[in-house]
């Protein structure tokens, strides 16, 4: 805010972001491939290369060591933290790949994320996979179709959400 304006009132800026259909906005369109458990980081690392050099908008692994043998409270916080970036608004568009055997079941970790629009979230089990480099490849051209339609509009900074890491207490 600018606290000098005129008359001493705040006058408010803007940004060009991306409004997503729950309201919040994103300030970035990205693809974002969210495992499961970490056994299946390297397969989605593998898509997201390709999809970055292929599909003209970025696609990054969101890779994690967890997932497997979690129990109680710590699966809980792993399927939460997994939900909430599933539907962060940075994300245009997200694909879910899980091994199929793991603790954090893509079906449990479905029902925390709730409804997404249409398009913009897919899932895989890759021991049900048939090529799952090849079919992985599949989900995220249809995902990348529906995230490049999104458009940057003009937004009240009012609604920019800045999340800060502390760095060191």
């Amino acid at each position: 805010r600018d606290a000098g304006a005129p008359g001493g009132a705040a006058a408010e800026g803007t940004f060009m972001g991306y409004r997503r259909a729950d309201g919040r906005v994103g300030i970035r369109n990205q693809l974002w491939i969210i495992p499961t458990v970490g056994c299946v980081d390297g397969v989605a690392e593998k898509l997201a290369a390709w999809g970055t050099a292929e599909l003209g908008i970025e696609v990054l692994p969101l890779t994690h060591p967890y997932g497997c043998s979690q129990l109680g409270d710590d699966l809980s916080l792993t399927r939460r933290i997994l939900a909430s970036l599933a539907r962060h608004p940075n994300a245009g568009g997200v694909l879910l790949l899980s091994l199929g055997c793991e603790n954090n079941r893509l079906e449990d970790l479905l029902a925390a994320i709730g409804d997404r629009p249409e398009g913009t979230l897919g899932s895989m089990r890759l021991q049900d996979a048939g090529e799952e480099v090849e079919d992985g490849r599949a989900e995220l051209k249809l995902l990348a179709e529906r995230a490049k339609g999104a458009k940057r509009v003009e937004v009240p900074t009012s609604e920019l959400v800045v999340g800060l890491k502390c760095g060191g207490s």
